[in-house]
């Protein structure tokens, strides 16, 4: 074969460290680019439109917890209804830069001179939750670029698989607002998780912590960084297993062996028991009444998912025969759930023997890695699918998923334009053209290309946030929300809300809000729930009025007491409940949005 044609692994791959740094600049700049574009032709609306609905789930809860002694969600009660690392960080940067009395007047005063516009009121908190977000995924996607580079030394792959992620390129009509890097800037976890993960990945393999079988200080090291991805985001806790096994396996045998379990086992022990036994403490239960919430079982969950794949795959075949107007909503949610498995499972069929080989090998030690990540996937896919409904799994569940099937797609496009052809090809057109392509992939075009196509995706995104607008009626709560706190406190003063939303209404009022989904309850209010009794423990705690911003009922529903029933009779959010010893009448609707505030009370004996 002819020195042209016979392509090496180790010609594509940079040698200065100059390519790793304009990667990882690119890459983080790019990923912050869209949103702050966004905002800066939209403003606050923007940060709407960036944020998950649930995100207001998690600035409730900070906004609430600051000068209280737990975590709570009205003011008055505990809950632990979200992911710990990111509500922490939240509640705790909240009261740190708040500028009001209850903080000494020197650190007043100090954070007035230098952070003044840190004030931290409403819309600030709005802005700083927005930009450490962008601060976080920007890092971690920088990062995460690095890692690709360096498996693939092509920049241009690197960067189209790190923003927007080739997930994203190559499913644009089911993924539209979801799944690329800028669509998880949004308000939750997901940036700190992105951020962590690429933490981690640069450790597997820019440094391979875990190369030669990784000593015990790796062992320790990586143990603290899975903690860390599982306290940003419980469901993640299934990263454990593979690495788990990994250690154990590969430890040799007796003390050996027993000494790389404890030091992969310990630390994620007592970080997660600690974490459980303070849920415990404060909030009446170890796990999270937000997953409580979730929790359908395996046979709901199961039964659930297998009917959004046959909708997703036959949407005329659906027996509940909806069709296409609800195949979008769940065909995102499925394709996020099973074509990152999917291409896991292939990876790992592909290598059907991942122990052979030397591990000492920089390719056997880069897929051994691979295929402990792919692993997590699968089980975390498996997880989701038998035990969470479709409708319960926001795109904030898969973005490390998301990001390893970029690595894989990645990974395996580089490794066909590396790859040598064989004797029987080595005069063809298709030979040629594979052995220019790597001095191409190092060629500026390529990557000048790239760049130019992420800049105009990241363009397409911002347009996309500012004239597709999924949540306006959130930011025209919140916009208004002064004139409906002055409302209530003439129509109801002191009353608290008991609101069927994501946490909007909380955030946005000042009054004392109880979550009617469940996901941010405390154990009593979650048990009069589950027991039907749910109006009643509002009652009790002084709640006389029904709200929602975005699951509202049709608008006759609201014309007089008979047809609100009715209405009320047949809403799936009030199933299970006891309606018939309550009167329902219409309070008043907000001045701009008309947002419907419904008083009950108790039917007289």
């Amino acid at each position: 074969m002819s020195d042209a044609l016979a392509v090496t692994e180790s010609a594509s791959r940079p040698s200065t460290r100059l390519a790793f740094v304009l990667v990882f600049g690119v890459a983080a700049g790019a990923t912050a680019y869209a949103p702050l574009l966004a905002l800066h032709n939209a403003g606050l609306r923007a940060v709407f439109e960036f944020f998950a609905g649930d995100a207001f789930y998690y600035l409730a809860v900070a906004k609430h917890s600051v000068g209280a002694p737990f975590f709570t969600f009205d003011g008055v009660h505990p809950t632990n209804g979200f992911h710990p690392l990111w509500q922490a960080i939240l509640s705790a940067s909240f009261g740190w830069l708040a500028l009001d009395d209850r903080f000494h007047p020197l650190w007043q005063a100090i954070l007035s001179a230098s952070f003044g516009w840190l004030a931290l009121d409403d819309p600030e908190q709005l802005r700083f939750t927005f930009h450490t977000g962008i601060v976080l995924a920007a890092l971690g996607t920088g990062a995460f670029a690095v890692t690709l580079l360096r498996l693939t030394g092509r920049p241009a792959l690197a960067l189209l698989g790190s923003v927007p992620g080739f997930y994203w390129i190559l499913i644009p009509l089911t993924t539209t607002h979801h799944s690329s890097t800028w669509s998880f800037i949004n308000g939750m976890e997901s940036p700190l998780s992105i951020f962590l993960f690429g933490l981690l990945s640069l450790l597997l393999f820019q440094r391979e912590l875990l190369r030669r079988g990784g000593s015990l200080p790796a062992l320790i090291l990586l143990s603290l960084l899975l903690s860390l991805i599982t306290l940003s985001r419980l469901d993640d806790v299934f990263v454990f297993a593979p690495f788990l096994a990994w250690a154990v396996l590969e430890g040799g045998a007796g003390q050996k062996r027993a000494r790389r379990f404890a030091a992969c086992a310990a630390l994620p022990l007592l970080l997660i028991g600690t974490y459980l036994l303070y849920n415990l403490s404060y909030a009446g239960s170890l796990l999270p009444s937000s997953g409580v919430a979730k929790a359908g079982g395996p046979v709901w969950g199961l039964l659930r998912n297998l009917h959004a794949l046959l909708q997703y795959l036959f949407p005329l075949a659906d027996p509940l025969g909806r069709g296409l107007p609800a195949w979008y909503s769940e065909a995102w949610r499925v394709t996020q759930m099973l074509l990152p498995a999917l291409l896991c499972c292939g990876w790992l069929l592909s290598r059907s023997r991942p122990s052979r080989g030397d591990p000492s090998d920089e390719r056997g030690y880069q897929d051994r890695m691979v295929s402990l990540l792919a692993a997590y996937v699968l089980l975390k896919a498996a997880y989701n699918f038998a035990m969470v409904g479709i409708w319960n799994q926001g795109h904030w569940y898969y973005p490390l998923a998301i990001m390893i099937s970029n690595l894989i797609i990645v990974t395996g496009i580089s490794r066909l334009l590396d790859r040598q052809p064989s004797p029987w090809q080595a005069n063809s057109p298709m030979a040629g053209m594979l052995a220019r392509w790597p001095r191409l992939g190092r060629f500026p075009a390529a990557t000048v290309g790239s760049v130019i196509f992420i800049l105009i995706s990241a363009n397409a995104f911002a347009d996309l946030k500012q004239r597709v607008a999924m949540h306006a009626r959130s930011y025209v709560f919140w916009s208004e929300r002064h004139a409906i706190q002055t409302l209530v406190d003439r129509r109801c003063e002191g009353c608290g809300i008991l609101a069927f939303d994501d946490g909007i209404v909380s955030f946005s009022l000042d009054s004392p809000t109880l979550n009617a989904l469940g996901l941010t309850m405390d154990p009593e209010a979650g048990e009069a729930r589950r027991s039907g009794e749910l109006l009643d423990l509002a009652w009790k705690r002084g709640h006389r009025l029904l709200a929602s911003v975005n699951y509202l009922m049709p608008a006759e529903a609201y014309d007089n007491p008979n047809t609100l029933r009715q209405h009320l009779l047949a809403n799936h959010q009030l199933a299970g409940q006891d309606l018939d010893r309550w009167h329902f009448e219409l309070a008043f609707r907000s001045p701009s949005g008309g947002f419907p505030f419904v008083r009950f009370e108790p039917k007289a004996p």
